[in-house]
């Protein structure tokens, strides 16, 4: 049984998602911070940052067990249709 709450937060142009879970004996809180590096000339993310903090807690305890932070890069390309 997966029990998840997510959360959004957009402060200072950085969006964070905070997602909880709950998966047997351990819950984790996951943080993504995403950083806009780049933006096309509709004002939309081409490229940005991506960071994720993951706190694992143990749920017999309420105590965190250990903590992880991975890093990423995501970039698209958007291609706009002229309805002319």
């Amino acid at each position: 049984d997966i029990n998840c709450d997510t959360r959004y937060l957009y402060t200072d142009g950085v969006l964070s998602k905070m997602l909880s879970s709950e998966r047997g004996e351990v819950c984790f809180d996951e943080e993504s911070v995403y950083t806009v590096i780049e933006t096309d000339s509709h004002g939309n993310w081409t490229k940005r940052f991506l960071q994720i903090n993951t706190t694992f807690i143990n749920m017999a305890t309420g105590q965190p067990e250990k903590f992880e932070t991975s890093y990423g890069m995501e970039e698209r390309y958007i291609v706009y249709y002229n309805s002319l």
